[in-house]
């Protein structure tokens, strides 16, 4: 935060010294280290120490199960940053004092899409230190987390922003997140395959895709052959790409005959969760792998064909016989592999019934 900001964070610690501000409420922002749990002043521990975020009005929240933050400025946004990437608020009625607790997945079944979605979110904006677009991304979080965060949010409304937008700015800024979180959260990952050219050559698909069946841009992704076949464009088995709008073509060559596995990996953020004695925390653990097998097979050989257009048929005496032949793959096969060596041999006949020399057209691949 700026030097105008520390300025205000003065003025207000003065203006607020005689009215009890002396805990800290669910949504204020705490900077410090991971396992910082020490009470100071409020606004000592908060925005003006590096976590992004808004502040309301002095007033007093009221929850339904009789629990109330009472004559405080509540502040939105980041409350600490745990291994580099920020954490949140999730219990709205319950004290924040520091990150002391177990982190573990989240494994709560029915918010698990919703904390998903704003796992993908919250690791977009970890470095955005914004105010409005953290304390946007904590409201979410409040929302679709939290039992008491519609209430909350609610209180916060009615306090108003001290220093912030309109209430209805914040709120169009939350809605403009929550459907950038919709639409980029990877769902469904599919992959399809097709052949080209016999069994040799073909496409593989892969497919990375929103809730609504959306290709999703900007996805990094690892695709491996497990068999004999390389992919055209790296001459190996392994290629990786970024997904954009539309899908994506892997054209690949067969080096052998057999069955081959194609493997496409890529990462997506995961949602932690810290269970404390204090209140939980959201934040993020380690991306999760994704991946997606198919299997199919391949024939890296072909079948050579050959076509005899001798249009005469009586050889004068003397002559040498003369015959147009034309060779191909057949296209059931494949076609020709470059630098292969194609051999063909033939029967000529003097009579009907003395061959000259004995042969049949042949070739291999």
């Amino acid at each position: 935060m700026g030097s105008t900001h520390s300025d205000r964070h003065w003025a207000r610690t003065l203006a607020a010294a005689g009215a009890a501000l002396a805990t800290l409420a669910a949504g204020l922002l705490v900077a410090g280290t991971a396992d910082a749990a020490t009470m100071r002043d409020p606004f000592e521990r908060s925005i003006q120490n590096g976590n992004p975020g808004l502040w309301t009005n002095v007033g007093t929240i009221t929850f339904s199960n009789g629990k109330k933050y009472e004559n405080m400025a509540q502040s939105l946004g980041v409350v600490d940053r745990v291994n580099g990437k920020n954490t949140y608020c999730i219990e709205a009625d319950t004290l924040y004092t520091g990150t002391t607790g177990d982190w573990g997945d989240w494994t709560d079944e029915r918010t698990k899409p919703d904390a998903q979605r704003l796992a993908w979110l919250t690791d977009r904006h970890n470095g955005d230190r914004d105010d409005l677009t953290q304390a946007a991304i904590a409201g979410l979080i409040h929302q679709k987390l939290d039992p008491m965060g519609n209430e909350y949010l609610n209180g916060l409304r009615q306090l108003g922003w001290a220093d912030g937008p309109s209430w209805d700015a914040y709120t169009a800024k939350m809605n403009s997140l929550w459907t950038e979180a919709v639409n980029g959260t990877p769902t469904d990952l599919d992959m399809q395959y097709r052949y080209t050219t016999g069994k040799r050559k073909g496409l593989v698909t892969p497919s990375i895709t929103n809730v609504n069946g959306v290709e999703i841009a900007g996805i990094q992704y690892t695709a491996i052959l497990n068999g004999p076949a390389v992919f055209d464009q790296t001459g190996t088995n392994t290629i990786s790409g970024t997904t954009t709008n539309s899908a994506i073509h892997l054209p690949w060559t067969a080096t052998g005959n057999g069955k081959v596995t194609v493997s496409v990996l890529h990462k997506i953020p995961k949602a932690a969760r810290l269970s404390s004695p204090n209140q939980d925390l959201m934040g993020l653990s380690d991306p999760e792998t994704v991946s997606k097998n198919i299997t199919f097979q391949v024939q890296a050989n072909f079948k050579p064909t050959i076509e005899s257009n001798q249009t005469d048929h009586r050889i004068e005496y003397g002559h040498a016989p003369e015959d147009d032949l034309t060779w191909h793959a057949d296209p059931t096969g494949g076609d020709w592999i470059a630098g292969a060596t194609v051999k063909a041999t033939g029967t000529l006949y003097h009579s009907r019934r003395n061959p000259s020399r004995a042969g049949r057209p042949s070739g291999t691949g």
